[in-house]
């Protein structure tokens, strides 16, 4: 039997862990998300950075952002949810003053999906991002 691994990816250069996107920009095929306060570098000594991360190429037709709550609270945060599915560009175009507190993300072929929770006024969701692009993730740091 032939045996092929797919190592995990382990030399990302900032974590976005626990940054809150207060905005995201779209023009054409790029899409920017701007953060409240920055995020932290994954290297010694971890310091936080102002900046922004670009998505290059983006396929509209392929990204989609789903917001969702459960519909009764319980301790396991599971059961049934009540939300909606839209496409990132019209969740983009309508963020508003939402802030986007991010807590995985997970890279895979050609897509970034990050997962965390919506807050728009005093409503919290949880909130999914599926963003497919052909071109590169960047982060862009301020110095």
């Amino acid at each position: 039997m032939k045996q092929t691994i797919r190592k995990n990816i382990t030399d990302i250069p900032y974590s976005l862990h626990d940054a809150e996107v207060d905005h995201i920009t779209v023009e054409g095929k790029k899409l920017t998300l701007h953060f409240k306060n920055g995020y932290v570098q994954n290297e010694e000594p971890y310091d936080d950075v102002k900046g922004t991360v670009e998505f290059a190429g983006v396929d509209w037709d392929c990204s989609f952002a789903c917001v969702y709550r459960c519909k009764e609270f319980t301790l396991e945060n599971t059961g049934a949810i009540e939300g909606e599915k839209q496409m990132l560009k019209d969740f983009a175009e309508s963020f508003g003053d939402a802030v986007f507190e991010i807590v995985d993300e997970t890279f895979g072929y050609n897509e970034t999906k990050l997962e965390g929770y919506l807050y728009r006024g005093d409503d919290t969701f949880e909130c999914s991002i599926g963003i497919y692009h052909i071109g590169d993730m960047s982060y862009l740091v301020e110095e």
